[in-house]
């Protein structure tokens, strides 16, 4: 399953779920007066969700990627720029 992050702007809040492999990984409730004053925190509340969920293994979705490929691949996604 993909990672999937979703948005519910509602009157009095603005409701953020995200899933990846059927696990949780952001449940969080904003007000909607503070989010819009304030829409950055929006944005680093979603930022901070992606990076820390952890990267699937190239090889758990497609295996028959030679390790030496997926290890590449896997540090060129990384996070961290200081991991890449």
């Amino acid at each position: 399953m993909t990672r999937v992050i979703g948005i519910d702007p509602g009157t009095v809040s603005i409701d953020l779920c995200g899933l990846d492999r059927g696990q949780v990984f952001l449940d969080r409730t904003l007000p909607t007066r503070e989010a819009l004053a304030a829409p950055s925190a929006l944005l680093e509340y979603l930022e901070a969700a992606h990076r820390s969920a952890p990267l699937v293994p190239v090889r758990t979705r497609r295996p028959e990627v030679p390790a030496e490929v997926a290890r590449v691949v896997e540090r060129l996604l990384a996070r961290r720029p200081e991991d890449r």
